[in-house]
């Protein structure tokens, strides 16, 4: 009994000399907290504390918008200026490319018409005056075939004698103001012309 009054009084002693309890034996908090850590929470303790989320307040937030989800207007007109820009300088180029290709189709086709009256004299001892005032398509049997563009008001006629002959077309899609809209082939100059006039008589 001596004995074990004893050592509860050298630990009360020694607990006192450390911090670790009170004069009257209660735990000292320094005890948690060299138990439990340096901040001297017990796992009740801890257990029992507000979470970060449970103190912050709780607000319900509208979607918004992504700035991504459309364009604005500067950005459309920007676009709309860039596409007028581009069909600008596109177009004319266009239009002029068109323009050549439509010329060198009529001159072909007087080249080839030309090529085909020569061939149909030929069963005629050279005699071309059969084909005067006759559409190109009489030589539709030497294997001549008329373009698209001779439709009307496009056309491909024959002005021709018995030594002579004269070749006239009109490209219907050709401008009005175009030198080649009309254009002549003659036998004397044999080589596509353009020209505002029609074959003369022969």
């Amino acid at each position: 009994m001596a004995e074990a009054d004893g050592n509860r009084t050298r630990r009360a002693t020694w607990g006192r000399s450390t911090g670790f309890e009170d004069r009257e034996g209660h735990q000292s908090p320094f005890a948690s907290r060299a138990r439990y850590g340096s901040r001297g929470f017990s796992p009740q303790c801890l257990a029992n504390q507000p979470t970060l989320s449970d103190t912050l307040p709780v607000t319900t937030q509208e979607p918004r918008l992504d700035a991504q989800g459309g364009f604005s207007l500067i950005e459309l007109l920007v676009v709309i200026i860039i596409l007028a820009i581009l069909a600008a300088i596109a177009i004319p180029i266009y239009l002029s490319q068109r323009e050549k290709a439509q010329i060198v189709s009529i001159q072909s086709t007087l080249k080839s018409a030309a090529t085909h009256v020569e061939g149909f004299a030929v069963g005629f001892d050279g005699d071309y005056s059969a084909l005067d005032e006759q559409p190109a398509s009489t030589l539709l049997d030497e294997g001549y075939r008329d373009p698209w563009w001779a439709a009307a008001p496009g056309y491909i006629t024959i002005e021709a004698n018995i030594t002579r002959y004269c070749i006239q077309a009109q490209h219907q899609d050709l401008s009005p103001t175009n030198e080649w809209r009309r254009s002549t082939f003659d036998s004397e100059n044999p080589r596509p012309v353009e020209s505002p006039d029609v074959c003369p008589e022969l």
